[in-house]
């Protein structure tokens, strides 16, 4: 049979490959100090959940890998939100509820955990929080923008075709008529109840108490304690080592930390200049692509 040397080649470079690819996984996971994978075994996860609530997509999927894993037993979620959107908060929410049937979950509040940070919190079996946080904002707001005036002083007319009156309610371009105003203040009455159930039902707390503390009003974490809205004061610590205690597990047990790298790859682009180059490179290619932000006509959040 007669040998190609190109094929030999490669079949070559690819066993190279393939053994570098080992050694350097190897090596990565010795030297790097970053965390095991969830799927590797542990006791006690910890999930942060930060900034602004307007997706949930990858937070679910983490869930969900916390309540089929058989090595995790308790979750500890670190939230660090002033809120966001309605849906996503109670999809997160949801889901952890989930969870909890199953494990412990315990919340640990950061510098705020309000509104729909807060709607998230009340799905814990306990809530942490630090004497300063920031929490409650128990509410719904719909906000938007009249550019009705501006409108008329630069001479432009907008042009609206719809398949029914209140298709274009809060658009920029006009005011609200009162018909607009009370079916827009009912979805957002009814995101409002919404909220306050959730609450009443998860803290045990009475309906029209929850009125009481509701109406978007914000608390510290120690006037929350007093109210009922958190159970406890203390640190991201106190929280795992309560979630430890819950679960059943020794003081001992280990605690799987979110990875800072989804992989080696992410890693070498991280520790390198290969990765600012890039972006450099990236921001100057697409400079001329891309497209300006426009803002919503109306938009409901928590």
């Amino acid at each position: 049979m007669k040998k190609h040397p190109v094929l030999y080649s490669l079949f070559f470079i690819s066993l190279f490959l393939i053994f570098f690819s080992a050694v350097f996984i190897s090596v990565f996971s010795i030297f790097s100090g970053s965390p095991p994978s969830i799927f590797e075994g542990g006791e006690v996860m910890v999930l942060p959940i930060e900034g602004p609530v307007f997706k949930s997509g990858e937070i679910l999927e983490k869930i969900d890998d916390v309540r089929q894993s058989k090595s995790i037993r308790a979750l500890v979620v670190r939230i660090d939100s002033p809120g966001g959107a309605v849906a996503p908060s109670q999809e997160i929410f949801e889901e952890l509820k989930k969870v909890r049937a199953e494990k412990k979950v315990v919340v640990s509040m950061g510098t705020v955990a309000a509104s729909g940070g807060y709607y998230i919190a009340s799905a814990g079996d306990k809530i942490f929080a630090s004497r300063g946080t920031i929490t409650g904002s128990i509410g719904v707001i719909m906000k938007g923008m009249n550019l009705e005036q501006l409108v008329k002083w630069l001479r432009l007319e907008p042009r609206v075709l719809k398949t029914g009156k209140f298709k274009d309610s809060g658009s920029p371009f006009r005011s609200l008529d009162p018909e607009e105003k009370a079916y827009l203040q009912g979805l957002i009455d009814n995101m409002y109840a919404q909220f306050k159930k959730a609450v009443s039902e998860e803290r045990h707390i009475p309906p029209e108490k929850v009125d009481q503390l509701a109406e978007g009003k914000v608390y510290t974490g120690e006037q929350a304690l007093e109210l009922g809205l958190v159970d406890q004061l203390g640190t991201l610590y106190d929280a795992i080592d309560e979630a430890k205690k819950m679960a059943g597990l020794s003081q001992e047990a280990r605690v799987i930390w979110p990875q800072k790298y989804e992989s080696p790859i992410d890693w070498l682009f991280e520790k390198s200049s290969l990765k600012a180059s890039l972006e450099e490179w990236g921001n100057h290619f697409f400079y001329g692509m891309k497209i300006p932000l426009w803002f919503y006509d109306m938009e409901e959040t928590l």
